[in-house]
């Protein structure tokens, strides 16, 4: 087969999917890394309790870990997203996917809860990279008459991992230290990154610009929104708190604003002005907050205030 040939047999695969049984590997490999970023956000709370035992730091300090995390995923999320059209959804999912891989390394090796929280928050970067161009490597993946089948597939690998998050962090807890956590990362992390640099979908860049000022605007927006609720939640009302409140309202709206004149906005204005959608959206945000509230004060709760073993805990999360 010529290049040229080549080169049009690749590009129709990648437009209407890939086809069995490279398919399946490259889904092996999508789904185990979006499983490691979703059980890595639910099995640190579980060691929260633990963690703060070991630095000798209370819950309300502890809870920085959880935080950081979550605030770097908010903050670039729909930047990933969008870089993963400037420079190719492949090159930001494995690039993100190496960063998570090599910060659970450094998270492993933290000797403070300052540098365990710095690391978090750089692994964080990295799953907001695996999440932000997820969805779009699923559609070149499976193809179009199967591609509701494919999003049902990664949305039960999503919540399955994200509730299997608790229990398997109370077996390694109970086998091994906090550390192991972190460690587990590592080979499964690079299992995925070797499946995804042979099978994944490699699409060419779908544009040639990125709107830096939107990417900027969109960290500033949730950054300071979640630090100010932050300070909120632990009793710190302040000026300051109230600065960065207002510094999230004044970057949000420049962002709509931006998002309304551009031809490739970073938030798809028409579809959350369907009222459906924007129901549906609503809901989705209070669940998964909620969530969120549940899975790092209970361990506090049972394991602190209870006395309960860490694999009870984890257990009892479960269902």
């Amino acid at each position: 087969m010529s290049d040229a040939a080549a080169v049009r047999a690749s590009t129709t695969a990648t437009a209407d999917g890939l086809a069995a049984p490279r398919r399946y590997w490259a889904l092996t490999g999508l789904w185990l890394a979006m499983a490691m970023t979703v059980i890595d956000s639910t099995a640190a709370n579980i060691a929260l309790p633990t963690i703060g035992r070991d630095f000798g730091v209370g819950p309300t300090t502890t809870t920085w870990i959880v935080t950081t995390y979550q605030i770097a995923i908010v903050m670039t999320l729909l930047g990933a997203a969008s870089l993963g059209e400037r420079l190719g959804y492949r090159q930001i999912y494995m690039g993100g996917l190496a960063l998570f891989i090599l910060m659970s390394a450094a998270c492993a090796s933290a000797r403070s809860l300052e540098w365990l929280a710095f690391f978090r928050f750089a692994q964080g970067l990295g799953a907001a990279a695996v999440m932000g161009v997820n969805g779009a490597l699923i559609r070149l993946t499976w193809p179009k008459e199967l591609l509701g089948r494919g999003l049902g597939y990664n949305g039960v690998v999503i919540a399955g991992t994200a509730a299997a998050g608790p229990a398997l962090a109370a077996f390694l807890l109970s086998i091994g230290d906090w550390h192991w956590l972190f460690l587990v990362n590592i080979p499964v992390g690079l299992l995925s990154l070797a499946l995804a640099a042979r099978f994944a979908p490699d699409r060419p860049p779908e544009t040639d610009k990125f709107d830096t000022a939107s990417a900027l605007l969109s960290a500033t927006a949730f950054g300071a929104l979640f630090l100010a609720i932050s300070r909120v939640i632990h009793d710190r009302w302040s000026p300051l708190t109230a600065g960065l409140l207002l510094a999230s309202a004044v970057a949000g709206g420049a962002m709509l604003r931006r998002a309304r004149t551009s031809t490739r906005p970073m938030i798809p204005l028409d579809l959350i002005g369907h009222p459906r959608l924007r129901l549906a959206y609503a809901a989705s945000i209070c669940a998964f907050a909620a969530q969120m509230c549940l899975l790092v004060s209970m361990p506090f709760l049972l394991e602190g205030e209870r006395g309960l073993s860490v694999a009870t805990v984890g257990l009892l999360i479960l269902p």
